[in-house]
């Protein structure tokens, strides 16, 4: 490409951007008295635009300075293409900096980072892994001052338990909800459903807390730990409601031992006196109050 092609060439594409933006936009954003200033940069035999223009169109504009580039050739369809990437590229380094603002905000970002010795990737890396590591320290620290480890319970517990509880769904028919929970090692528990979680043990009670895998939602059991050395034990429970988004709590047992459903029930007794549903009228009370001060 010749000088005079060149010229035409960059000529040609800011004329592109005038169509696309009016001179009086531009005109305005440079702060220009009038288009007057503007005459001449599209010229195709001598435009007189110079690079300072070309990054306040980028700045303004969020048009790339690449495109003015004598090897980009004018091409409309290019242009714009070019354009929307670069836009799109923007706008990925805005939501990066608020992520990284987000970070900063709740102490994920080491302080350190910012040292003018932390000059290289390898450094910064360094920096953020033993900082997560200081957050996973603290995390097990604070866990340690609410849980203890107790291996005489833990041996105790490994192992399969039958559960039993009323079913969330059938309690007209009072119908009895019978599975396996598996309490292995690394205080990992799942039950035959899939439903998996851990185990954490209090000094008087001991927490397991599972989530489903299809619909996401916690199960939280709390059940006294005197009580798991008699091969039976009671436990409170709090869920959803199969098929709802509905909270419920209610009372089961685990039993190294296999009962029938018969006997299940007699043990735990009227359905009325051991679940508790969600009352739909609380919840809408509570729902009434969301729009108010």
């Amino acid at each position: 490409m010749d000088e005079k092609e060149k010229k035409k060439n960059l000529a040609d594409k800011v004329a592109y951007i005038f169509r696309k933006y009016t001179k009086n936009e531009v005109s305005n954003a440079f702060g220009f008295a009038n288009q007057s200033s503007l005459s001449g940069w599209d010229n195709p035999l001598n435009p007189k635009i110079k690079k300072v223009h070309l990054l306040g169109l980028q700045e303004y504009f969020e048009i790339p300075i690449t495109i003015f580039e004598d090897d980009f050739f004018y091409n409309e369809t290019e242009m714009h293409k070019a354009i929307e990437e670069y836009k799109e590229e923007l706008e990925k380094k805005k939501k990066e900096k608020k992520i990284f603002e987000s970070l900063k905000k709740h102490n994920l970002v080491p302080k350190t980072i910012y040292d003018n010795e932390i000059d290289s990737m390898e450094k910064i890396d360094r920096e953020i892994m033993e900082h997560k590591e200081k957050i996973r320290q603290n995390r097990l620290i604070f866990e340690k001052n609410l849980f203890i480890e107790d291996n005489r319970l833990y041996n105790n517990l490994k192992g399969e338990w039958n559960s039993y509880l009323y079913s969330s769904i059938y309690k007209r028919t009072g119908k009895i909800h019978i599975f396996k929970t598996y309490f292995k090692e690394n205080y990992e528990v799942v039950d035959e459903h899939e439903n998996r979680g851990k185990l954490f043990i209090g000094d008087n009670q001991s927490i397991v807390v599972k989530k489903t895998p299809n619909e996401k939602n916690f199960s939280v059991i709390v059940f006294q730990n005197i009580n798991v050395s008699y091969k039976i034990c009671r436990f409170s429970i709090i869920s959803i409601q199969n098929g709802t988004s509905e909270e419920m709590m209610q009372h089961g047992f685990y039993s190294k031992k296999s009962y029938s459903k018969e006997e299940a029930k007699e043990i735990l007794g009227d359905i009325d006196n051991i679940q508790l549903k969600l009352n739909l009228d609380f919840a809408k009370r509570i729902r009434d109050e969301f729009n108010t001060d």
